[in-house]
């Protein structure tokens, strides 16, 4: 693993490779009754969840989506046709990883090439394709501003440790650091 790691940080670049991303995807209607497999599944695949959110789409969302490009009348139709689970997760070069888990647009391509992905696990058609994500780190960016603004707000909490955890007290501040505390 650490010669993966050191290959992979010198052909992305270090940065790339440690630090998490985040990244908008979606369970599309077909799917959204098969929600909880998809989410095990990016969790597995290293995948964090920071937000979800049921929703209907409206076409001018599915616009914006896909950055203003003309979505076909089908697509649009599938894609609105019930509710959707929009998500913000995290892991590192999320876009991309997100866009390889997904596979192939079409769920009979994705069968063929890539077996094991969501669409070709959970796919029906063209349309009705399982799951959607941004293209790259700035589409990201703008849809997961978009759909989850909370996210890049900053809140104060307070945290109290009892007399009992004065041990662990290293542990804890580390365990707290690491989810972004």
């Amino acid at each position: 693993p650490s010669a993966g790691a050191a290959e992979a940080a010198l052909l992305f670049g270090a940065t790339a490779v440690r630090s998490p991303s985040i990244t908008f995807a979606m369970v599309s209607p077909d799917a959204v009754s098969r929600a909880a497999e998809v989410l095990a599944l990016a969790e597995s695949h290293g995948f964090r969840l920071l937000a979800s959110r049921m929703l209907e789409l409206t076409a001018e969302q599915l616009s914006a989506m896909s950055g203003g490009a003309k979505l076909d009348d089908a697509t649009v139709a599938a894609l609105s046709a019930g509710p959707s689970l929009a998500l913000a997760i995290s892991r590192p070069m999320a876009a991309s990883a997100w866009n390889a888990l997904m596979g192939p647009a079409d769920p009979l391509v994705a069968a063929a090439e890539a077996p094991f992905s969501l669409r070709a696990l959970y796919g029906t058609d063209a349309e009705r394709n399982a799951c959607r994500g941004s293209a790259t780190d700035a589409d990201a960016d703008r849809d997961v501003r978009h759909f989850f603004p909370s996210l890049f707000t900053s809140q104060t909490t307070l945290g109290l440790l009892t007399p009992d955890a004065t041990p662990h007290v290293p542990a804890i501040l580390e365990a707290a650091a690491a989810i972004g505390l």
